[in-house]
């Protein structure tokens, strides 16, 4: 069985090497496959096929086949979307380009769901015919890949945002500490349930808690996140204990506005029950 595949020849490199990465993995199975690449940028890919297994035979090199291009054409995602998604997308400015190039280009794995989608369609084309045209599969069998790009460059960019305001959140936070007078040496941070807490002195003197007890069922727990990081900085201690487990995020942030002086306590008199070894 023969299956001739063309791609613009600038690609023709790309695709052979896929291919034959792909077939390597054929033969140490014991298939009989070749892969020959021509001047024009079709490249011949061959399966001999046993005769007890030939239709198993024929669905693992489809299937090689299949792999090879759909990872080209994921590789190659601005040739075959992103010029068209520049063009065309009004609120993708040259700089917001550069950033999804930069963020897709360096970590394409936002594509892996849409890569094994394309391989699918791939193997049930490549039972219909045994000539594939790459951009011609991509223009009219692939009519969502501009817009599955879309969205993903729409999430990036709002990844990039989130980061850089969370960034100047960070930043306004430490600063604030460091104008403070730091009446605490050290505050030990008791974190209960519902993520509600109760803040101590070095001598385990109360400072302050979250929210008064009568009112401890109506507080929202990221609120009570929210209200832990305040408090902290208001104090602005030197060191900070935590007793207890908080979320992974506020934890983050702590570590960031307290360099050096966040601990963790691995289970004392002071940590909740739960959170004890």
């Amino acid at each position: 069985m023969d299956v001739y595949v063309s791609t613009p020849p600038h690609q023709a490199q790309l695709l052979h090497d896929l291919l034959n990465r792909e077939f390597r993995t054929l033969k140490k199975k014991g298939l009989r496959v070749t892969c020959r690449k021509r001047s024009t940028g079709q490249i011949q890919c061959q399966v001999v096929e046993s005769r007890l297994f030939g239709r198993r035979d024929r669905g693992t090199f489809r299937g090689a086949i299949a792999s090879a291009v759909a990872e080209m054409i994921i590789q190659e995602w601005e040739y075959f979307v992103g010029r068209r998604l520049l063009r065309e997308v009004g609120w993708l400015e040259d700089r917001d380009w550069e950033l999804v190039r930069f963020h897709l280009n360096g970590n394409r794995s936002p594509l892996d769901g849409y890569r094994n989608k394309v391989a699918r369609r791939l193997v049930n084309y490549l039972k219909e015919s045994t000539r594939l045209d790459v951009e011609g599969f991509v223009s009219f069998r692939l009519p969502d890949y501009l817009e599955t790009v879309g969205e993903i460059a729409g999430r990036i960019l709002d990844d990039v945002l989130l980061e850089q305001e969370n960034r100047e959140f960070i930043s306004v936070l430490k600063q604030f500490t460091q104008r403070q007078e730091r009446p605490l040496n050290t505050a030990h941070v008791v974190v209960l349930s519902g993520n509600r807490f109760r803040i101590y002195d070095d001598k385990m003197r109360i400072v302050t808690k979250s929210v008064d007890d009568g009112s401890l069922a109506s507080e929202d727990e990221v609120r009570q996140e929210d209200l832990l990081i305040s408090a902290l900085v208001t104090l602005a201690p030197r060191q900070v204990t935590i007793h207890g487990s908080c979320m992974p995020a506020t934890y983050n942030t702590l570590a960031e506005v307290f360099p050096g002086a966040l601990h963790r306590c691995s289970g004392c008199k002071y940590c909740p029950t739960s959170y004890q070894a």
